[in-house]
C-alpha cells in the first residue's frame, strides 16, 4: 500500500513540473532583455531595433547615418611632376567646384618640344600655385614659354615653398614668365625664383615687340626673387618698345635686370639699335616719360639695373626704373639702381637709394 502511495505521489509531482516550467521558461525570456518577435507594438518599427529600447539609431525613425571616414581626395592640391616624360602642355583651366590648388616640382629635363608653345599654360580662372622646387630651362633655340599666363583675366597666386630654388628659363623671344595685359601674377613666399627671357623678352612680364605687360604684385618676407630680361627686355616688366603694367614690390629681396641693348635688323635691311631694357618697368627703346604703369616701391631690399646701350646711344645704358609714376606708398625701401625716370610720389629718401 505504501509503494502505491508512493508511486502515485512522484507522478503528481511530476506533472506539476512540467506544467510550471512553461510559463517559468517564457518569463526568464522576458526577463533577459531580448528583442521580441515582430507584433505591430509600439516597441519595434518593421523589425528594426527602437533606439529607446537597445541604443541602435534606426534611420527610419529619423536617425543619422554616421559620416564616413574615407578621405576626400578631390580636396587635395593637384600636384604636378616635372619631368622628361610628362605630357605636354600641362595647362591649368578653370577648376570646377572651385580649385584646391596646384604644387609643381620637379626638373623637367629635355624632353620632346615639337608642337609644343609652352610647358606650364594656365588658361583661365583663379589659381593657386606653389613652387617647390621646380626647374624649368628651356634652349634659347626653342620659342616655348617656360610658365605662362592666358590673357583672358587670369590671376596667380603664386607660392615660393620655403627652402626650394625654383627656375624658370624661356627660349626664342619668350618671357622667363609671361604675365601679358590683363593678366595678374600674385608672387609670395620665402622660396628662391629665378626668371630669365630670351630676346626682347622680360624676365617676369611682357615679351617681344610692343609686348606690354599684365599686373604684377611682389609680396615675399625672407624671399628672394632674381628677373633677368633678355635683349631689350626688362627685368620685371615689358618686352620691346613694350610698356609695364603697374608693379608693386612691398616685401623681398628682389633682384631685377634689363637685357642689354643690341644692334640688329629691323626686317627690311635697315640696321637699327635697340636700346637696353629697364630694371624694372619698360622694355627697351620705349619712350618712357610719363608712359608705362604705376609703380610702388614700398618695402623689401630691391636692386633694379638698367641694360646697357648700343656704342652709338645717347646714354651708356637704360634706366633701372622706368614708368608713368614711381612711389614709395609711405613704405621704406633699400634700393640700388643706376637712375630712374616717371613722377616721383612722395619723400624720395624714404627710397634709400645707394
Amino acid at each position: 500500500m505504501r509503494k502505491r502511495y508512493l508511486r502515485l505521489l512522484t507522478m503528481f509531482l511530476t506533472t506539476c513540473t512540467v506544467l510550471f516550467s512553461v510559463p517559468i521558461a517564457a518569463s526568464a525570456q522576458d526577463a533577459s532583455g531580448a528583442t521580441p518577435p515582430a507584433s505591430g507594438n509600439d516597441s519595434t518599427t518593421g523589425g528594426t531595433t527602437n533606439p529607446d529600447q537597445s541604443g541602435t539609431t534606426n534611420p527610419d525613425q529619423g536617425g543619422t547615418t554616421p559620416p564616413s571616414t574615407t578621405p576626400d581626395t578631390s580636396a587635395q592640391p593637384e600636384e604636378i611632376t616635372l619631368s622628361p616624360s610628362m605630357s605636354l602642355p600641362k595647362e591649368i583651366g578653370i577648376c570646377t567646384g572651385g580649385c584646391n590648388g596646384h604644387i609643381i616640382r620637379g626638373n623637367l629635363g629635355t624632353p620632346q618640344y615639337e608642337s609644343v608653345n609652352s610647358i606650364i599654360k594656365v588658361t583661365g580662372g583663379t589659381h593657386n600655385i606653389t613652387l617647390d622646387g621646380a626647374t624649368i630651362v628651356i634652349p634659347d633655340a626653342k620659342s616655348i614659354h617656360a610658365f605662362e599666363l592666358g590673357d583672358n583675366n587670369v590671376v596667380v597666386n603664386l607660392t615660393l615653398n620655403a627652402g626650394t630654388t625654383n627656375t624658370f628659363t624661356s627660349g626664342g623671344s619668350r618671357a622667363g614668365m609671361f604675365v601679358p595685359p590683363g593678366s595678374t601674377l600674385n608672387i609670395n613666399g620665402s622660396g628662391t625664383l629665378n626668371a630669365t627671357g630670351s630676346f626682347g623678352a622680360a624676365g617676369i612680364g611682357g615679351e617681344g615687340y610692343y609686348g606690354s605687360s599684365g599686373t604684377i604684385n611682389i609680396n615675399c618676407p625672407n624671399g628672394k626673387i632674381v628677373a633677368r630680361g633678355g635683349n631689350a627686355g626688362a627685368g620685371i616688366g615689358g618686352g620691346i618698345y613694350g610698356s609695364s603694367g603697374n608693379i608693386s614690390i612691398k616685401a623681398g629681396n628682389i633682384e631685377a635686370y634689363g637685357g642689354n641693348g643690341i644692334t640688329t635688323d629691323d626686317g627690311n635691311g635697315t640696321e637699327i639699335n635697340l636700346n637696353g631694357g629697364s630694371g624694372i618697368g619698360c622694355g627697351g627703346s620705349f619712350p618712357r616719360e610719363g608712359d608705362g604703369g604705376e609703380i610702388v616701391l614700398s618695402g623689401g631690399t630691391i636692386k633694379a639695373i638698367g641694360g646697357s646701350n648700343p656704342n652709338n646711344s645717347l646714354t651708356p645704358e637704360s634706366y633701372g626704373i622706368s614708368g608713368k609714376s614711381i612711389s614709395s606708398d609711405g613704405g621704406s625701401v633699400v634700393l640700388t639702381t643706376n637712375n630712374s625716370t616717371g613722377s616721383i610720389s612722395g619723400n624720395m629718401a624714404a627710397f634709400n637709394c645707394i
